[in-house]
């Protein structure tokens, strides 16, 4: 077997971690390279496997000699990922977690958990959609297996990492001091997230959501659109959603029919982000019909967003690292 080199770029962040994990667990002959987001002559200290690890800055050298290069920081890094592989006049799969390239015109979004079960022809650009997205289409997708849909409402909560490691750190910090009674940061949310919900705050995030569940949906077997709500959550890690769907006609079993499409349906508990943290797939629970609509169940759906956007990116890194 043919060790393939992967350049990871953003492998000081969040996403990149998961994304490294998974490049060791999976594809273990693969020599990946860490980089930095920050520009060439800049270093970054950061730990892997419990070891400190010095990652380097970007720079064309490494760049044009990957087989396949990852981008799991910011856009900017991306983007200037992009310019360097350009320079270089080389051209390499590229995956794309932290959405800079999105806007591109040879760039496929992709999400092969969400995708019909034939899959979509591959591309050099591949842009991961957004975790929310992921997890609204592959539900969705799945309900639709079981019998048509009439409607859906997906109420989305998003934990202070959709801002990365600053929203984490920033609930962190509010958490403490609320407890110590001392004024509260509010650099990235704008108020008090620590013990709150806040609404009407992620128009921007909502309608990248929305588009990326569009194109996802619009793949395979029509499948009608959901209306989507997204609340910014006092929680560090993972999404939440609260389901609602209505059938064209009525339903029996439906968590043991979602079981039989593959999703993970805890029938004795209801999963929450704490206790899907660092877990693969989307966990669903509390699959119950509706008091008022015979036709209608609630659904409770949680996954972790970093994980479940690495998954998809090893998917796609498969037919380039196998």
């Amino acid at each position: 077997m043919v060790d393939r080199k992967v350049v990871l770029i953003g492998g000081e962040t969040l996403l990149g971690a998961d994304v490294r994990d998974l490049l060791r667990e999976r594809f273990p002959h693969a020599r990946v390279k860490l980089a930095g987001s920050q520009e060439e002559d800049t270093a970054i200290l950061t730990e892997v496997g419990g070891e400190a690890v010095v990652l380097t800055g970007l720079d064309e050298e490494a760049l044009a000699s990957a087989d396949l290069v990852i981008l799991a920081g910011s856009a900017e890094a991306a983007r200037r990922a992009d310019r360097l592989l350009r320079q270089a006049g080389v051209e390499p799969p590229l995956i794309d977690l932290g959405l800079g390239l999105e806007d591109r015109p040879e760039a496929r979004l992709r999400a092969p958990f969400a995708e019909p079960p034939s899959g979509l022809a591959p591309a050099r650009l591949q842009v991961v959609a957004h975790p929310a997205a992921i997890l609204t289409a592959t539900v969705l997708r799945a309900l639709e297996a079981v019998s048509p849909v009439a409607r859906s409402v997906v109420q989305l909560f998003a934990p202070a990492s959709e801002f990365g490691r600053p929203g984490v750190d920033e609930l962190q910090r509010q958490t403490m001091q609320l407890l110590s009674f001392q004024p509260l940061p509010q650099t990235i949310f704008g108020t008090q997230l620590s013990f709150n919900l806040i609404a009407g705050t992620l128009h921007e995030t909502e309608q990248r959501v929305e588009r990326h569940v569009a194109t996802l949906l619009s793949a395979g077997s029509p499948v009608v659109l959901p209306s989507i709500r997204m609340t910014q959550a006092g929680v560090m890690h993972g999404y939440s959603a609260s389901i609602w769907v209505e059938f064209q006609g009525k339903v029996e079993a439906l968590g043991r029919a979602l079981q039989d499409e593959g999703l993970d349906v805890w029938p004795d508990a209801s999963p929450n982000v704490v206790s899907v943290a660092g877990q693969n797939g989307i966990a669903l629970g509390t699959v119950e019909p509706d008091r008022n609509n015979r036709r209608a169940f609630w659904i409770w759906a949680v996954a972790d967003n970093y994980r479940l956007s690495a998954e998809n990116a090893m998917v796609l890194a498969e037919p380039v690292l196998s």
